[in-house]
Parts: C-alpha cells; sequence; structure tokens
C-alpha cells in the first residue's frame, strides 16, 4: 500500500551501510534500484495491506486479501516507481537501466524460477500497457478511470457503481507514491553521488 516512512527510512540505512567514509559518499544504480524494490515489495506485507483491507471490507467484500490480489498490488506500486523514476532520472540512459535493474530485483524477489520470472514480466507488462494507456488519455476523469482500472483488477470484476472509496483511495496511494518516491530518490542524490 502507501509506502511507508518505516519503509523508507528501513531503505535509506540499507543503502547507507553501501557508503564510503571519505569525501562525498556514493551510490550505484543498483544499490538504489535494490533499496527502492524492497520499499516497493514491502506493499504487500500485511501491515501494508490494512487500508486495502478496511477499504474492501466496507464494500462487503472478504477482507482477506489473496495472492493475486497482492500481486495486482504489487504491479501498482511497481507502476508507481516507474513514474517516480522517470520523473527523477531525466536522463534517458540512467532512467533506463535504473528501471531495468528495479525491475529485475523485483522478479527475483517474487520468485527464484525464471519461468515463473518470465510469466510475471510478461502480467507485468500487461497491466503497464492498460494502466499507461489510461495516464495517457488526460482526460478530466483519468484518474478516477486509472483508480476504477486498478479496483477492478483487485476485486476480479467490474465494480461499476460500486467501491467507490476503494477507486478513489487507490488512485490517491498512487500519485502519493509517486511523489513519496521521487522525493526519497531526490533526497539520495542530494546526499549520494551516483557512481556510473
Amino acid at each position: 500500500m502507501l509506502i511507508g516512512l518505516s519503509d523508507m527510512a528501513e531503505s535509506k540505512v540499507r543503502i547507507n551501510k553501501f557508503m564510503g567514509f571519505f569525501g562525498k559518499n556514493k551510490i550505484t544504480l543498483d544499490q538504489l534500484a535494490e533499496g527502492l524494490a524492497d520499499m516497493v515489495f514491502k506493499s504487500t506485507t500485511e501491515t501494508s495491506l490494512q487500508a486495502y483491507k478496511t477499504l474492501i471490507k466496507d464494500m462487503k467484500e472478504s477482507e482477506e486479501i489473496d495472492p493475486r490480489q497482492k500481486r495486482e498490488v504489487l504491479v501498482f506500486e511497481m507502476l508507481a516507481a516507474t513514474r517516480a523514476i522517470s520523473k527523477v532520472f531525466t536522463n534517458p540512459s540512467e532512467a533506463k537501466e535504473l528501471l531495468d535493474k528495479f525491475h529485475s530485483k523485483i522478479y527475483g524477489m517474487v520468485s527464484d524460477v525464471e519461468d515463473e520470472q518470465v510469466d510475471f514480466e510478461k502480467f507485468i507488462n500487461e497491466r503497464y500497457q492498460t494502466y499507461y494507456q489510461i495516464l495517457a488519455s488526460k482526460e478530466e476523469n483519468m484518474m478516477f478511470h486509472f483508480g476504477k482500472q486498478f479496483a477492478d483488477y483487485f476485486l476480479n470484476k467490474d465494480i461499476m457503481g460500486t467501491g467507490l472509496a476503494l477507486i478513489m483511495c487507490s488512485a490517491e496511494i498512487f500519485v502519493s507514491n509517486i511523489e513519496n518516491l521521487s522525493n526519497f530518490m531526490k533526497e539520495i542524490l542530494i546526499k549520494f553521488e551516483l557512481k556510473k
């Protein structure tokens, strides 16, 4: 769910342990990707999913979040991270390299089995394509449609006419996570030199 400050602080500590003692501290794209992947992957822990549980319980749905729903949340959080990376890293080659490393780390966290990683990558690409089409539309109600698409995927059904809170909250969570992750990366890049 919403990437919490404790997760960010924990990832900052993890990133800091890689830094040197003399001169300006350095960070590699690989280390940054690992820290981001850790934060995003933690979005599927029981504590992080509590807001979703509350929202679906209010909709009279089962508040149990199954592995399929966790996967939908993970993809949603990954998309927020990709948007944040694209926002912060204006050098296209650095952004692409960081995105590739970030996705690779997430795939490794999802499964150790290469075929399962490939299947997950295909799944993500399908979801990204749908979400990007909505985000590219620039319609007045774009974020409503974006939140509805997530809610439909999350509940595995069309929730037209119900679930307004889930729709709106998920859109707000997405925007908030982009901002939080962007600020996190900007802070890291202010404090640490990017080591090539």
